[in-house]
């Protein structure tokens, strides 16, 4: 019997980036509280008056990569996993792949830092989501084996399409001190995602501020950071500003719509 999925209704999720929790909630970043920032925005959460289908976290989950920030990070997202739904993680250039594997996914121990790259499909919607970490690089790279892995991802059918989700984005940023520590292999990743009609968006964070731009006949869109933002009328240095922020996003008829919801700081 087959499945068949009334994509004619809205499907909504939240998407979440840049928390850079420490190992405990009176270690700062930039003078600011990581758990805090975070305690602050999942408090807005619990307000909204929709249910979101998934939470999506695109990278710069810890600030350190190490153990306890994660063991920390894992507490955290308990918070999160109380909506009942998928809460799917990318990695950015402040996270580790080897503790990451070891506390949030309970691998053993090891040395080797795989890629963490995956595929849900939710609602009708398959949600992918690269691994841009470049280890011991700010910028982001996304290889040739997870190019090939998306091509084959995106052949496949869906009722409501394709989103890729990463943590660098694939596009130049406004403000030029960020614009140099992008995605690597933006083009590489465009020529793969420009032979398929049927993605609907690339979300990501890394600049801490939103920015909407056409991308490889799609959308490209960054949510702004949980734990501060970048002034984007600041071109040519960065200003730091205390507000948070992440996105209510909606699949409405074959379209992505991205709305972002600021808090003070």
């Amino acid at each position: 019997m087959t499945n068949l999925i009334d994509h004619t209704t809205d499907l909504t999720f939240l998407h979440l980036t840049d928390l850079h929790l420490t190992a405990a909630p009176d270690l700062l970043v930039n003078s600011r509280s990581p758990a805090q920032k975070l305690a602050t925005l999942l408090s807005r959460i619990h307000e909204l008056e929709i249910h979101p289908a998934f939470v999506l976290i695109t990278g710069d989950l810890v600030n350190g990569g190490t153990l306890d920030e994660y063991q920390f990070l894992q507490t955290e997202l308990g918070q999160l996993e109380q909506l009942g739904v998928p809460i799917l993680l990318a990695l950015g250039n402040h996270d580790a792949r080897c503790p990451f594997r070891q506390v949030i996914l309970g691998e053993a121990p090891s040395e080797a830092p795989t890629p963490y790259y995956h595929s849900t499909v939710i609602g009708g919607l398959n949600v992918i989501v690269l691994d841009s970490h470049l280890p011991g690089e700010v910028n982001g790279y996304v290889d040739a084996e997870q190019l090939a892995w998306l091509d084959a991802e995106l052949a496949k059918p869906t009722a409501r399409g394709h989103l890729i989700a990463l943590h660098h984005p694939p596009v130049p940023a406004t403000v030029r001190l960020l614009d140099t520590l992008g995605l690597n292999n933006a083009d590489a990743l465009a020529a793969v995602v420009r032979r398929y009609p049927n993605v609907i968006g690339v979300l990501s964070g890394h600049i801490h501020y939103s920015h909407v731009t056409a991308f490889a006949n799609t959308v490209s869109y960054t949510t702004p950071a949980v734990l501060y933002t970048i002034d984007p009328g600041v071109t040519d240095n960065l200003r730091i500003l205390d507000g948070s922020g992440f996105s209510i996003g909606t699949v409405h008829n074959g379209q992505l719509l991205m709305n972002t919801v600021m808090l003070p700081g």
